[in-house]
């Protein structure tokens, strides 16, 4: 060791004379040095000598490299210069006697102090550092591992817990200060603080009591309530006399495990209890040396068929359950047919064996056959030594059929029946909003008259031949009634795919399941273009028959009333100036005569009540409004926006008649108080719908409103003539209830010059 210098030994000094800094590093555990950057000790500790044996004054001034083991020396420069302020690490240092100590040294530099040098604490390892890297080493492996794992102490009380390695923290979601000095059984509480009394924890516990190995598998729960079962190795420790010191707990989280178990269980029980209650029959079956097929089990269902008890199945045969010859050759070959491909088969029988399947009182039987993988091949002169347990497993499945063939037979009668009808039919889904309602079904009869395929309707929707003259008020009116649950009926214009109109007669029907729930909707649709055609021919033979009569009673009958009416009034004339008695007798006459005349010019009105002019319709259609407020005594007007010129005298006629049924209805079934006539030229109303000098006849009362019932008949109240005088114009016509309340009735035409 070299002396000291002169230096240093006044410096070291001068820090013993500071006596608030001397009496810190003496309180401090650690000896304190103080080394300069040349690596000259400026101050040691009274500590230093206690650890050491140097006394302070003989190591100032040394060189602070040379209080080290020379094995230590190269490794301190690095330590003292690269490592900076907080560096850790062990080393020997010499002791006045020669001998070595492991010390455990950092560099400090106290805060707020001028640094005179670089601070080093040294403190004794009273175990040498490779015995502390491998129990570091140790704890490492034991944090790493894939177990939990815990160490406790069997010689303090209660048996606590020292040790619990990260991967116990991780799963028990406990720290490690809510788990050291507790013993295990804190994981077997539930949430509510109760116990999971459980039977293994009993012989946990007399394993431990007798220091026996034990091997559990337990129900534990972590902080978080959450339960996981814990697969338990207790393994005791003794010392080298023979005492119980500690025990060593492994364990691994098998809750996937177990779980997976539970799962396997629950599943077998779930099969077997279907396998017991099943409605169908179901039984497990060999396949004999000789061919026969032999019962392993059978269900309730096809034991009760046999008519045995389940546990009396087992080693019967085909033939002693009942089975024909004839349908024990047919099973015996569909089972060596399953044992050849390796794949199940289906075959259809029936009962009573033999029988004719379609038979009355013939029960329908479906067979699905399955070889058991993985069983023996003997039987069927493979490979097999006669062993019970070498032959092949068979399951078998039997469902009755019956009521399904009969209904496939019935739905086969139906559907031949609709195929064959002249009435075409169309079968919907339920969805009606877009793009619903799909077809399912159309028959022959269907396509013909619209001219279809059937693969260019089914999938799509029945709007595929609807177009610009559908009425859009009875389509509004089919899907309020179809939302309701109810039936539909009505008539419009639809489409033919080669664009041709036709009129459609509508009947719609909803189909319910079982439940009450509607699934589908069928429709009957009729082409009654040409009936309708007849009828309005009807109607204009009619109409012409009425001009006629009304021709004959104004120009024929009505001039000569009205001769007899001026001829009367000159014998009138004469007799009152003659003063004769029989005036008052021809006066009556004169009377009776112009009441004729009147009463025939009303008939001849009623029967042609349009004049010829281009205004007659509105001059008509003023006349209405005027008789109906007299004789019915309510409100009844007429406007329009400006005149609406109908030269074509047989349109007139018709748009007049639509008025007059409308006017009608409103009072003898509306009952209403005030009725609105108007005829609007669209052009004037700046409609961006209308057509090209399109005008609308409309007809509004305040009455009790059109049911749904009064349109969907359309024989009632006059509607389907109206439909079929506005078709006959190349109008369309629109009837529904006012939102106001009444009714309105709305004709869209062309006028025709």
């Amino acid at each position: 060791m070299p002396d000291p210098s002169s230096n240093a030994q006044r410096m070291g000094v001068a820090m013993r004379e500071n006596s608030p800094f001397t009496a810190l590093t003496e309180a401090l555990a650690d000896a304190v040095l103080i080394v300069a950057e040349t690596g000259e000790v400026l101050y040691a500790s009274e500590r230093f000598s206690d650890l050491l044996r140097w006394k302070p004054a003989e190591v100032v001034g040394t060189d602070f490299f040379a209080l080290f083991h020379e094995d230590d020396r190269p490794m301190l420069p690095d330590q003292m210069a690269g490592g900076g302020l907080g560096v850790q690490w062990t080393a020997r240092m010499l002791d006045r006697d020669g001998g070595t100590r492991w010390m455990s040294l950092g560099l400090r530099q106290p805060e707020g102090a001028k640094p005179e040098g670089t601070y080093v604490l040294a403190r004794p390892l009273d175990t040498p550092p490779e015995i502390t890297d491998a129990a570091v080493l140790f704890q490492r492996a034991l944090d790493a591992a894939n177990n939990l794992v815990v160490i406790t102490d069997a010689r303090r009380k209660d048996n606590p817990i020292i040790f619990a390695n990260d991967y116990f923290l991780e799963v028990t979601g406990y720290e490690e200060d809510e788990v050291l000095g507790r013993n295990c059984r804190f994981l077997q509480f539930l949430p509510d603080g109760t116990r999971d009394d459980q039977p293994e924890r009993y012989q946990l516990r007399d394993a431990q009591d007798a220091g026996r190995p034990a091997t559990v598998l337990m129900r534990n729960y972590s902080k978080s309530g959450d339960l996981f079962w814990n697969e338990l190795y207790v393994t005791p420790l003794f010392d080298p006399d023979g005492t119980l010191t500690h025990f060593i707990g492994v364990q691994n989280n098998v809750t996937d495990r177990v779980e997976a178990q539970e799962d396997v269980r629950r599943r077998g029980a779930l099969l077997q209890s279907f396998y017991d209650s099943a409605p169908m029959m179901m039984g497990v079956t060999t396949l004999s040396e000789d061919g026969s097929v032999v019962h392993r089990s059978a269900n309730q269902t096809a034991s009760r068929f046999y008519g045995v008890a389940p546990e009396a199945v087992e080693g019967k045969t085909e033939r002693d359950l009942g089975y024909t010859e004839g349908e024990s050759a047919r099973w015996q070959a569909h089972y060596r047919e399953a044992l050849a491909s390796g794949k199940p088969v289906r075959f259809d029988t029936c009962y009573p064996w033999d029988g004719d399947p379609r038979g009355a009182d013939v029960r329908n039987l479906t067979v699905a056959l399955n070889h058991i993988p993985g069983t023996g091949q003997g039987g069927d002169g493979h490979e097999g030594n006669g062993d019970e347990a070498d032959l092949p497993l068979f399951s078998y499945v039997v469902q009755d059929v019956t009521e399904q063939r009969r209904t496939e037979r019935a739905r086969g009668m139906l559907e031949q029946a609709l195929e064959s009808t002249t009435t075409p039919f169309l079968i919907t889904d339920a969805d009606l909003d877009r793009p619903g309602p799909r077809v399912t079904y159309v028959n022959p009869a269907y396509t013909g008259m619209t001219g279809y395929p059937r693969d260019e309707v089914v999938g799509q929707t029945p709007r595929l031949t609807q177009g610009a003259k559908t009425d859009r008020a009875l389509l509004d009116r089919l899907r309020r009634q179809l939302e309701a649950g109810e039936a539909f009926h009505g008539e419009t214009v639809n489409y033919r795919k080669d664009g041709s109109e036709y009129v459609l007669n509508w009947s719609i029907q909803p189909i319910r399941n079982p439940d009450g729930e509607i699934t589908h909707y069928v429709a009957t649709q009729n082409d009654v273009t040409r009936r309708r055609e007849l009828e309005q021919e009807v109607l204009e033979i009619s109409a012409r028959e009425q001009e006629r009569i009304a021709s004959d009673l104004h120009d024929g009958l009505g001039q000569v009333l009205t001769g007899v009416s001026f001829l009367t009034a000159s014998v009138e004339n004469r007799l009152r100036e003659q003063g004769s008695p029989h005036l008052e007798d021809v006066a009556q006459i004169r009377s009776y005569v112009e009441e004729a005349v009147e009463q025939a010019r009303a008939l001849a009105h009623g029967l042609h009540p349009v004049s010829t002019e281009p205004d007659g319709l509105i001059k008509a259609l003023a006349y209405l409004a005027d008789t109906v407020e007299a004789a019915y005594g309510i409100s009844c007007s007429f406007v329009y926006n400006r005149p609406v010129l109908v030269a074509d005298l047989n349109q007139a006629t018709h748009l007049y008649r639509i008025a007059q049924e409308a006017t009608t209805n409103a009072v003898r079934h509306g009952e209403a108080s005030e009725i609105a006539l108007s005829l609007y030229d669209l052009a004037a109303e700046a409609d961006p719908h209308a057509a090209p000098g399109e005008a609308v006849l409309t007809v509004f009362d305040d009455g009790h409103g059109i049911t749904d019932a009064a349109l969907e008949e359309s024989d009632g109240m006059g509607l389907h003539t109206m439909r079929n005088r506005a078709r006959r114009i190349g109008g369309t016509l629109e009837v529904g209830r006012r939102g106001e309340g009444g009714t309105y009735v709305r004709c869209r035409f062309t006028p025709e010059a």
